[in-house]
């Protein structure tokens, strides 16, 4: 009996299983594994694509014209013009903000800069001019 129990401690011992550790992947891995892929398209570029898609949908029937009786050439009138649900306005102005080219961000910081120290250089003056003329009336009227 005391040598099965021995035995049993050894068999326990040795046969012990180890800790798995879960390896999680470096970003240069993900990248690479991510170049591998390229002819797979992932998760949010199908969602981005079917939001764009209805998207289409919506700006296509805004912007579609529509005729509220059919035109007939004899006559002319209110209701023989075309129609559009968004004014020419709005579309208009719609293309023109899509060809903005927006500043990045190291630009957009530089602009920043430049404001404040515009702003404290005329900060600076009209105090200036601020403390001269109160001494200026406070001569003459006093």
């Amino acid at each position: 009996m005391a040598e099965d129990k021995k035995s049993r401690k050894k068999i326990t011992q040795v046969e012990k299983p180890e800790k798995r550790t879960r390896k999680k992947p470096t970003l240069r891995e993900r990248n690479v594994e991510a170049a591998t892929k390229k002819g797979k398209t992932s998760r949010v570029r199908k969602a981005a694509g079917s939001a764009k898609s209805g998207s289409k949908r919506i700006g296509g029937a805004l912007t579609r014209e529509y005729h509220v009786v059919t035109p007939k050439k004899e006559d002319p009138g209110f209701f023989m013009k075309s129609r559009s649900l968004t004014p020419r306005y709005f579309r208009n102005a719609w293309l023109e903000l899509k060809q903005v080219q927006w500043p990045g961000f190291k630009t957009t910081w530089k602009l920043v800069f430049a404001v404040f120290v515009f702003a404290f250089i005329i900060g600076g003056f009209i105090a200036v001019l601020d403390h001269l003329l109160e001494q200026a009336f406070r001569e003459v009227i006093l």
